[in-house]
């Protein structure tokens, strides 16, 4: 079957479909696409590397919430389906036979490929998760973006961005004077820091948010200086401050201050590598109710940014520059011909989803 995974479902054939960059990057084993029963096609709308994040029915459908309001009305299911690679870049998809919906709300999502179903049987109006909401960069990859393409970027929008997301304060010390604010606590760990182990952090950079969708942040986005204050700020062990940057993980407010982790965090794994971990110490810091506490604003904007960026997207067709015309082109010249190993094409990202179509071709001829 074409959808059966591999042992390493990152690996480029281990699917019925070219992986995009994203999730390649982020060695995703589990799919959500769109799904109607009238046969309409669809993109996949999210995906997550289940051998680390680990997330239930219950977080996946409020994490979808969460982006698309407009999915609370039609409620939707999660159901297993198959996918068959039919063309370049191309692929169709069918309920997978003798299995259900998912209906345990706590049980681990196993990897595979799933679309998202109108319940009740109900026509699926998939424009729900066309409109509104997008994939974005994480912080860090908009940060490069901007450094790497200084001419799609005026230079005072780059020196301003990168000024304002600088942790420093005029009137006051951000560096001593969060540690002690926090009394010296990983808010994200809840352990007490040696002095060599304080980090701080933004929770939403600065230079960014001027272009945040969460409402509550709307206050901030016309005065970006404006939200350098301390309850944008927040103690945590330094090996985790780049990560908090690149998105790699957030907390999810909503459920508990529960830390969700979306990717590998290298060796700052081991400071979040348990189940079930809660960020209780920045819930007690929120609770405070003082404005120079955490405010937690800010922390919903970091995570939903944390889903538009990591959980959110990865369809081929929208996020991979390739050739499609040449590619289309090398398989017809290509059918019945023995290919040359040897030509560099091959070990392109297109010549590899240009074998992998011809192979299906040869094989159900």
């Amino acid at each position: 079957m074409d959808t059966e995974l591999s042992e390493s479902p990152y690996d480029f054939d281990a699917h019925p479909f070219a992986l995009s960059p994203k999730s390649r990057r982020l060695q995703r084993d589990f799919f959500i696409f769109e799904f109607d029963p009238e046969d309409i096609p669809g993109l996949m709308i999210a995906g997550l590397n289940q051998r680390i994040t680990r997330a239930s029915l219950s977080q996946v459908k409020r994490w979808l919430e969460i982006l698309f309001p407009l999915t609370k009305r039609p409620n939707y299911d999660l159901a297993p389906i198959t996918l068959n690679r039919v063309g370049l870049f191309s692929y169709e998809k069918e309920r997978t036979e003798n299995t259900s919906i998912l209906t345990d709300p706590n049980q681990v999502i196993q990897a595979g490929y799933y679309g998202l179903i109108v319940a009740n049987g109900c026509r699926s109006r998939v424009t729900h998760f066309r409109q509104g909401t997008y994939p974005k960069d994480t912080y860090a990859q908009r940060e490069q973006r901007m450094k790497d393409l200084p001419d799609e970027y005026e230079a005072d929008t780059i020196m301003r961005a990168t000024k304002q997301n600088e942790l420093y304060d005029e009137d006051i010390n951000i560096r001593e004077c969060i540690p002690a604010r926090d009394e010296q606590f990983c808010l994200i760990t809840g352990m007490p820091l040696n002095p060599d182990d304080v980090g701080v952090s933004w929770i939403v950079p600065p230079g960014f948010i001027n272009q945040e969708e969460y409402a509550p942040l709307f206050q901030y986005r016309y005065n970006t200086a404006s939200s350098r204050i301390p309850a944008n700020c927040i103690t945590m062990h330094k090996a985790l401050v780049k990560p908090f940057f690149q998105n790699s993980f957030g907390i999810d407010v909503a459920d508990g201050f529960r830390i969700v982790v979306f990717e590998d965090l290298g060796k700052a794994s081991t400071l979040l590598s348990g189940s079930n971990m809660r960020a209780t110490k920045l819930e007690e810091a929120i609770n405070r109710g003082d404005e120079g506490y955490p405010n937690v604003d800010f922390v919903n904007g970091h995570f939903r940014h944390c889903l538009r960026s990591i959980f959110l997207g990865g369809e081929i067709t929208q996020e991979e520059e390739y050739n499609a015309s040449e590619c289309r082109a090398i398989v017809e010249q290509a059918e019945g011909v023995k290919w040359n190993p040897s030509d560099p094409f091959w070990q392109t990202f297109e010549g590899r989803e240009a074998k992998a179509v011809m192979n299906r071709r040869r094989v159900t001829d």
